[in-house]
């Protein structure tokens, strides 16, 4: 695995430095091997929502379970066939199509379509996601947050300091291992991002949770310009070797 992942990161490395796109710090990786990771917030917008508009409806630190198998990332390997293949990939590639269309396309019945696609969600092998316009709503900073944590203080230790987080910061996406984190956190402003942060960080610190201060780079939402827009068809693709 780790030769592969070399593999793949090496060619990106060679056309970002051809085309002089870094700075001094050059290419930071940060790898999240499954199997230690836990993630608490894969693009579910509800919590964001809730703190932007006030709405007092989600409660979702108070369940936290840094055990459950909600969060923890069970790597589970499942053999299809060719048809569940291509059916899976077609779901992915055209998730507005009604699933006679998406038959069309893979010369298969819509009932074939219909009763993979119960199956896939069942085994929660997929999941139907609503993703909001951030630009729409107004937001105007997008935060990438890179954590490292004090060794002596695993997310075990850590688990009010991630409710909190979780309830005042509310990334849309927020995976951790014991030893670090990346949080992707959408805010309105910079007076926004500034308080909630300065916030975190200072109940992180208190706590000695802290290896070194968080590494936060800020993107501005109106100019911001989307290459790759939650696009899974060729990760698919890719995998299932179609």
């Amino acid at each position: 695995m780790a030769g592969s992942t070399s593999q793949n990161i090496a060619p990106v490395i060679q056309i970002y430095d051809e085309h002089n796109f870094f700075d001094k710090e050059g290419f930071v990786h940060v790898f999240f091997p499954f199997e230690l990771t836990t993630i608490f917030n894969f693009f579910v917008f509800a919590p964001l929502l809730d703190r932007l508009f006030g709405l007092g409806l989600e409660k979702t630190q108070e369940k936290l379970d840094v055990h459950s198998e909600k969060v923890k990332c069970r790597v589970k390997h499942r053999d299809m066939s060719d048809m569940e293949k291509r059916i899976y990939y077609g779901l992915v590639k055209y998730p507005e199509l009604p699933d006679y269309k998406i038959a069309e396309k893979l010369s298969t019945t819509r009932s074939t379509v219909m009763k993979m696609r119960e199956r896939f969600y069942a085994e929660k092998l997929m999941r139907t996601t609503r993703m909001v316009n951030m630009k729409k709503l107004g937001l105007e900073i997008l935060a990438f947050t890179h954590t490292k944590f004090n060794p002596k203080k695993p997310i075990y230790k850590r688990v009010e300091c991630i409710k909190k987080i979780i309830q005042m910061q509310t990334p849309i996406l927020n995976a951790s291992s014991d030893l670090e984190s990346v949080m992707l956190t959408p805010y309105r402003n910079f007076e926004d991002y500034q308080r909630i942060h300065n916030e975190i960080t200072s109940l992180c610190v208190q706590n000695e949770f802290l290896r070194e201060e968080p590494t936060t780079l800020l993107m501005s939402i109106p100019m911001m310009t989307i290459v790759k827009n939650h696009t899974c068809a060729p990760l698919v693709k890719k995998i299932l070797e179609i």
